[in-house]
C-alpha cells in the first residue's frame, strides 16, 4: 500500500500506469496549436511591413519568421553563445535587410 497521497500517484490498472492511447497525438496537437499561434503573430507583423513596402512583395512570411526564430532557438537550446540584444539586433537587421532587398541601418558584424 502506498503512503503517497492519491493526487501524487499515477492512475493505475492492475498496478501499471494508465496512459491514454492518443496522449502523444493530443500533446503534439497542443504543442502545434501553441507554436502556430505564436508564429502567426510574427507573420502578421511582417505582413504589415510588407504591405507598407518595407519588405519585398514576394516575401515568404513563414520562411522569414523561421529565419528569425531558428537561430534564436538554436542558440538558446544548444547554448552555442550568449543570447544578447546585440546578437538579436544583428540577426534581425540581416534577415530583414535581406528580405527587404537591401541592407538596413545598423547591419554589422554579429558579435555574440
Amino acid at each position: 500500500m502506498s503512503t503517497e497521497p492519491p493526487a501524487s500517484r499515477p492512475a493505475t490498472a492492475a498496478g501499471k500506469p494508465v496512459k491514454a492511447p492518443d496522449a502523444g497525438r493530443r500533446s503534439e496537437r497542443s504543442r502545434r496549436a501553441i507554436l502556430d499561434a505564436a508564429l502567426a503573430l510574427h507573420e502578421d507583423r511582417l505582413r504589415t511591413a510588407r504591405e507598407a513596402g518595407q519588405l519585398a512583395r514576394d516575401t515568404d512570411l513563414r520562411l522569414t519568421v523561421e529565419m528569425l526564430v531558428g537561430p534564436l532557438t538554436y542558440r538558446w537550446l544548444l547554448r552555442t553563445g550568449p543570447l544578447t540584444h546585440a546578437f538579436t539586433d544583428a540577426l534581425v537587421d540581416r534577415v530583414l535587410g535581406g528580405v527587404a532587398g537591401g541592407t538596413t541601418a545598423g547591419v554589422g558584424k554579429v558579435t555574440a
